[in-house]
């Protein structure tokens, strides 16, 4: 029931949204929101996984899913209006994916490893979508740019303390 009434929600947002642009309404906040708010739906997910008996998981698994592209949807919208922020948000929920590596690899939990760091890289990539979606709009792309490099060097160090922690 939550996973149908968070799907549903999660819908009602972006369509608002839509509905919103439609009439020439700034919709940068909300989809800002949204973007931010399934980030944090995809930790908590992740913690919720780990815990829940396995009948449950592909459920659960599925709101991840739903997180994800709801994520994604919302992030493409917040590009159009102000690709910096969409690319920090982003940059944060690929960071988080090596956070999680990170505590799986300590753990030796090297499946999960190996599924955050796949995650992490679908993410990242993500990024490259954010950036053409900016220059299609005509927006300049320097701070953008700039965010990535600054993100690199730190999801680098995260990568290499992930590779000092697992097996060959």
């Amino acid at each position: 029931r939550a996973l149908k009434r968070f799907e549903n929600q999660l819908g009602k947002a972006l369509a608002k949204a839509e509905k919103a642009k439609a009439k020439w309404k700034s919709i940068e906040k909300v989809i800002e929101t949204v973007a931010e708010a399934t980030g944090k739906h995809l930790i908590v997910l992740e913690g919720v996984l780990e815990k829940v008996p396995e009948k449950v998981k592909d459920k659960i698994a599925k709101a991840k899913e739903v997180s994800i592209v709801g994520q994604k949807n919302a992030l493409r919208a917040l590009a159009i209006e102000n690709p910096e922020r969409a690319t920090a948000i982003n940059l944060e929920a690929a960071e988080a994916r090596l956070i999680r590596a990170k505590v799986k690899a300590e753990v030796g939990e090297i499946e999960e490893v190996e599924e955050a760091i796949n995650e992490f890289e679908g993410q990242y990539k993500f990024g490259e979508e954010i950036s053409q979606i900016a220059q299609g709009v005509g927006k300049d792309t320097t701070l953008v740019e700039q965010l990535v490099g600054e993100a690199t060097a730190i999801h680098l160090k995260v990568l290499a303390e992930v590779y000092e922690k697992v097996p060959e």
